[in-house]
């Protein structure tokens, strides 16, 4: 096992030290290659670095990308690698290796037995049969997108919330699957505790707070590596590159069809001059970062995930935002607005359910 995370390791490294260009060329002769493997879990594995190396590249900005221009190709190859993925799921083995060791006894008593008993040998063979086509039926109905929604409905009232949700994904537009993994996902998330971890489109959140109306998620795990703005100077939250790339490339690349319909345009301010008194002006988003307000309402819940994180107030210093130090104070001077070194946590409202 840290035999093949090293290996890992070592794979990443050498991607990452790789211009852009190259690295596509290598992904791609990755992705080429993959149907080759024998091992679903191997393949499957695959498919999600491949997902994840090509969402990456189809977020470079002018300057990360040194002369590669392929970031919209790279974006529906990161989709149609996690549509392949998501199609190998349910075909991943569980405890295959136990479970083989455990046929191959079974295999050997019943040789046993054969030798004193051919009656008992021929029921044997009828029941093995019988398991057998069982289990190749029920994975090809996995298959079938009609029967998977079938089987979605079933999962659904039996409580089983997570593989509903996925078996109306592979059954996508057949027998309205989107629009139902979207709506049990409002269902699970409105009922979720406050504080608990959720995953919803293809990246995991924390639950804040809920109303009537919905319920508010902030994103677990950060944006380590993306400025405020891609250039220096005065920028507010209303015309930086941060929220023109939430709410367009992420909003598409990190959610599954449907989510984004379910994901609610909120009320944000933008704080232009925080020495003014006048009313900041109150724009429309589905995705946004907090403010030093929304630090204040939930930094019970969130913790230590506070630290080091961006915020979308306007610094005192010309070309800075307001940002939470390591220590978990809020620093009104300000961090550059085109400089790494701040984390980024999206936050969404996603509508709560009709019924």
């Amino acid at each position: 096992m840290a035999r093949e995370r090293r290996k890992e390791r070592k794979l990443k490294k050498r991607l990452i030290n790789r211009k852009p260009a190259d690295r596509y060329k290598w992904l791609l002769t990755l992705m080429n290659g993959t149907d080759c493997i024998l091992r679903v879990e191997d393949k499957y594995n695959i498919y999600r670095r491949l997902e994840d190396e090509f969402a990456e590249l189809s977020e470079l900005d002018e300057t990360e990308a040194d002369g590669f221009t392929e970031m919209e190709k790279c974006a529906e190859l990161s989709e149609e690698c996690a549509r392949i993925a998501d199609s190998l799921e349910p075909e991943l083995p569980e405890d295959a290796e136990e479970y083989s060791r455990t046929e191959m006894m079974t295999a050997g008593r019943r040789q046993e037995e054969i030798r004193e008993s051919e009656g008992k040998h021929s029921v044997f063979r009828i029941v093995l049969l019988s398991v057998l086509l069982l289990v190749i039926g029920w994975l090809v109905c996995r298959k079938i997108p009609v029967t998977r929604a079938m089987l979605g409905s079933i999962e659904e009232f039996a409580g089983f919330n997570s593989f509903a949700i996925k078996s109306y994904r592979v059954a996508g537009n057949e027998s309205d699957g989107w629009r139902k993994a979207a709506n049990l996902e409002k269902k699970v998330l409105h009922t979720s505790e406050i504080g608990a971890k959720v995953k919803f489109g293809k990246t995991e959140w924390i639950v804040l707070k809920h109303k009537n109306g919905g319920t508010l998620l902030i994103a677990d795990e950060p944006i380590k590596y993306r400025p405020f703005h891609n250039a220096e100077g005065d920028v507010s939250w209303s015309n930086c590159h941060l929220r023109e790339y939430l709410n367009g490339k992420y909003l598409k690349n990190y959610f599954y069809p449907c989510e984004t319909d379910i994901i609610m345009e909120t009320d944000v301010t933008d704080s232009i001059d925080p020495n003014s008194a006048d009313d900041s002006p109150v724009l429309r988003d589905k995705v946004y970062i907090p403010s030093g307000e929304d630090i204040f309402d939930y930094e019970d819940t969130l913790g230590s995930k506070i630290n080091n994180l961006r915020l979308r107030d306007k610094g005192e210093n010309a070309g800075t935002t307001t940002f939470v130090s390591a220590e978990g104070d809020i620093i009104d001077y300000g961090f550059p607005s085109d400089m790494n070194g701040c984390y980024i946590r999206p936050m969404i409202w996603v509508m709560a359910p009709t019924e």
